[in-house]
C-alpha cells in the first residue's frame, strides 16, 4: 500500500511538472541584424518579422572613431544605455516584452557602428499591429479604466503563479498598465505614446493567452483570465 502512494504522489508531481511546462515559453537565440551606423541626434529602427516576447538581446558595437552613446528604446520606453570606446566589446540589454521592433537612438559622443544584434525570444509569433489611431475620442476614464482593470487582475492571479511565471507574463503587463496611465494623465488619452503603452499592452496579454487560459481553470480565477482577454480585444478595437 505505501509503494502505491509513493506511485501515486509521484505521478501528482508529474503532472504538476507537465502543467508548468505547459506556461513557460520556449526560447530560442539567433541574429536579427546588424552592420548598421546610429549617427549623431539618430534613431535606427530594428524591424523583427514578428511580434515577439524579447527576453534580452546582445549587442557588438563600437564607436566609430571616439567614444559613443546610444539608448536601447523598446515600444518608446528606454531599455538600457550603450557606451562603446573604440573597440568591439558585447553589451547586454534586457527586454522583457513583447515587440515587432527595437530602435537604437544616439545620444551622445561619435557615432556607432552597430556590427551583430543577436536576440533571445520566445518562439511564439504575434501579428505585427501598427495603431492607426482611435476610431472615435476616447475617454480619459476608458483609457485609465482599462490600465486600472490590468493591474486589478493582475493582483488576483499574481498568488497563484510561479516567480518565473510572473516576471514572463505578469510583470510585464503590469509596467505597461502603469505606463498607459503615466502617459494618459500626462499627455492625453489621444497621445502617440498612450497608444504605442496601449498596443505593448495588447501584444502582452496575447503573448500570454495560453498561461491566461490554463489560469482559468483554478478556482476563483476564470473572471480574472476572462477580464484580461476582453481588455485585449477592446485595445484592439479602440485602436484598430
Amino acid at each position: 500500500m505505501r509503494f502505491y502512494k509513493v506511485l501515486f504522489f509521484c505521478f501528482l508531481i508529474s503532472l504538476a511538472n507537465v502543467s508548468f511546462a505547459q506556461r513557460t515559453p520556449h526560447f530560442e537565440t539567433y541574429s536579427v541584424g546588424g552592420s548598421f551606423t546610429v549617427r549623431d541626434s539618430q534613431t535606427v529602427t530594428l524591424n523583427l518579422n514578428n511580434t515577439r516576447f524579447i527576453k534580452s538581446i546582445i549587442v557588438q558595437a563600437e564607436g566609430a572613431y571616439r567614444d559613443s552613446m546610444i539608448e536601447v528604446m523598446v515600444n518608446g520606453e528606454v531599455k538600457g544605455t550603450i557606451f562603446a570606446p573604440g573597440r568591439d566589446p558585447s553589451y547586454v540589454v534586457t527586454i522583457g516584452e513583447t515587440a515587432s521592433s527595437i530602435q537604437f537612438r544616439h545620444r551622445s559622443g561619435d557615432s556607432m557602428r552597430i556590427h551583430n544584434v543577436t536576440a533571445t525570444m520566445a518562439t511564439w509569433m504575434g501579428r505585427n499591429r501598427f495603431p492607426t489611431g482611435p476610431h472615435f475620442p476616447p475617454s480619459y476614464d476608458s483609457v485609465t479604466g482599462l490600465a486600472q482593470r490590468t493591474l486589478n487582475a493582475i493582483e488576483e492571479i499574481r498568488p497563484y503563479s510561479t516567480l518565473e511565471e510572473e516576471q514572463t507574463y505578469l510583470l510585464p503587463m503590469k509596467k505597461k498598465a502603469g505606463q498607459i496611465l503615466v502617459m494618459s494623465q500626462a499627455r492625453g488619452n489621444q497621445a502617440h505614446k498612450t497608444s504605442e503603452a496601449l498596443m505593448a499592452l495588447m501584444n502582452q496579454i496575447e503573448f500570454s493567452a495560453e498561461y491566461i487560459n490554463q489560469m482559468m481553470e483554478q478556482d476563483g480565477l476564470f473572471d480574472s483570465g476572462v477580464e484580461l482577454l476582453a481588455i485585449k480585444e477592446t485595445i484592439d478595437d479602440l485602436l484598430n
